[in-house]
């Protein structure tokens, strides 16, 4: 259907990388959307670079697998199609969902990032270096709002913690792209390095929580709070006015 990137092979890779666009894509879409909420100027201005440094990053991956058929597979793709984490579907319209969201999702992907960069696939690895550095002031972002509203007072610690509970189970079950075997063998990264940046990401985020008096406690992930197909919708609406003309 799409014209091949430089990854594209209908493999393993190309689904993992796929679905890390798909996450950036919906993170960005999100970020920029919200912009506006924050309580100061600087904050709505934070939000919104780093919805668009987000979409950057998903042009970028989509380029290796696609090519030039960017917009194709952004706006043409059947959202079946679309690779997209749980954590990533999430729409949040709760200032505290948004943190607890946001922590998550940049924790794990740095930890994730940090494993990716050693890959033998010259591409990706310049790609996620640079990148790097710009995910790595989105985690102080969060990181930092998450330590001064948990430790304001004990109702906003409370409310953190419920959108925590709310947030983990789909966090949980984010982490690895796809088949992690697979993936680890196509981008030529150690057997298990995958689920070892896993193993180290669950335990810093349990410690930068328990830090500041709140948990993170498994549970099932709740599909209602599955938004794919709403923000898509959003996306969308002007490109379906005249689908392939823009």
């Amino acid at each position: 259907m799409f014209a091949p990137g430089p990854l594209a092979a209908g493999s393993a890779v190309n689904d993992a990388l796929t679905g890390l666009a798909d996450d950036e894509l919906l993170i960005g879409h999100v970020l920029t959307s919200v912009a506006g909420w924050g309580p100061e100027l600087e904050i709505n201005i934070a939000l919104s670079s780093m919805g668009q440094d987000e979409i950057g990053h998903a042009r970028r991956l989509y380029a290796l697998v696609a090519g030039a058929d960017i917009e194709r597979m952004v706006y043409e793709r059947p959202a079946i199609e679309f690779r997209a984490s749980p954590l990533a579907r999430t729409c949040p319209v709760e200032w505290e969902l948004l943190l607890a969201r946001q922590f998550l999702y940049e924790s794990a992907a740095d930890a994730r990032a940090a494993v990716l960069a050693h890959s033998d696939v010259g591409e990706l690895a310049t790609l996620v270096t640079e990148m790097q550095h710009e995910e790595r002031y989105h985690l102080d972002f969060w990181l930092t709002w998450l330590r001064t509203t948990a430790g304001r007072s004990a109702d906003t610690r409370d409310r953190v913690q419920r959108a925590l509970d709310q947030m983990w189970p789909l966090a949980a079950a984010s982490f690895l792209p796809g088949r992690a075997a697979a993936v680890e063998e196509g981008l030529g990264l150690p057997d298990g390095a995958l689920a070892r940046a896993r193993d180290m990401w669950l335990s810093q985020t349990h410690a930068a929580c328990e830090e500041l008096g709140l948990r993170l406690r498994d549970g099932n992930p709740d599909p209602q709070l599955d938004r794919l197909e709403e923000m898509l919708g959003e996306m969308r609406s002007v490109y379906q006015t005249a689908p392939g003309r823009w």
